[in-house]
């Protein structure tokens, strides 16, 4: 975000650097975009039971002001404040059964105010809506069933899902889908890019037919990165967005992008 000195220096390579005048309108108008800017995240841990304090250290690590968890193996569906006062929303399996799966979403203590709804599915699927100015955005964290078998109806959940929010939201469908879909660009024109993994399996295929039919498209895969930079999904038809493992976006009318980002395992 722009200072409040007249002037902005960014430092640029050898030591020096390039000073550029800033009017007050242009500082005002840094400033409003900065506020419209979400970083969003996500994450599987293996495990989250008891390490909910070191979850929001590393958002805050990250400047995430959301983020997505898979596989909390924890139970019930509920939320709690932290003691930094970041909130987890966690939906998970009853309490009478082996602890398994488990979705959640922590968000930072500024976003607590603009919660609308949170709606838990079950242990593989939740959904949180928030008021963010004059734009809603519903957050839809999942974590998708390694088993075949079980992978078309977790799609037809998720399906479900979307279908039922309110058609004037945005939405971001966040989490581990546990699906490799290849990089046949040809065949799935304009679902996935060029630069996607090389590999496909029986879910992957399930889920690029979910993506055409859906008019989604992996965004990550029209771009270069890295391998540890998995993927993000973008409606073409609608406001509909999907993110896969760990990203930066910028939400609303400023461009959309996506990096990934390592850290801890548990």
């Amino acid at each position: 975000m722009a200072s409040d000195s007249p002037a902005n220096c960014p430092r640029i390579h050898r030591g020096k650097a390039r000073c550029s005048k800033s009017t007050s309108s242009t500082i005002q108008q840094q400033k409003r975009q900065h506020q419209h800017k979400i970083n969003i995240g996500t994450w599987n841990v293996t495990s989250l039971t008891g390490k909910e304090i070191e979850l929001a250290e590393e958002a805050q690590k990250y400047t995430l002001d959301i983020l997505g968890i898979s596989s909390t193996k924890r139970k019930g569906k509920g939320s709690l404040i932290l003691n930094n006062g970041w909130q987890l929303y966690y939906s998970g399996v009853d309490s009478t059964i082996y602890a398994q799966a488990g979705v959640a979403i922590l968000i930072h203590p500024r976003l607590i105010d603009s919660v609308l709804e949170w709606k838990p599915i079950n242990e593989r699927v939740a959904l949180l809506r928030f008021q963010l100015k004059k734009t809603t955005i519903t957050v839809i964290q999942i974590y998708a069933s390694n088993n075949e078998a079980d992978y078309p109806e977790f799609l037809d959940i998720v399906a479900i899902t979307m279908e039922n929010v309110p058609v004037s939201d945005s939405i971001l469908l966040i989490g581990d889908f546990n699906a490799h879909v290849g990089n046949d660009s040809q065949t799935w024109n304009g679902v996935i890019g060029p630069n996607g993994d090389k590999d496909l399996n029986n879910q992957g295929g399930l889920l690029l037919d979910f993506c055409a039919i859906s008019g989604l498209s992996i965004m990550n895969t029209f771009f270069k990165h890295k391998d540890i930079h998995i993927y993000m999904v973008q409606n073409r038809r609608s406001n509909y967005s999907a993110i896969f493992d760990r990203l930066h976006h910028n939400i609303g009318k400023y461009q959309t992008n996506s990096n990934g980002r390592t850290g801890q395992t548990w």
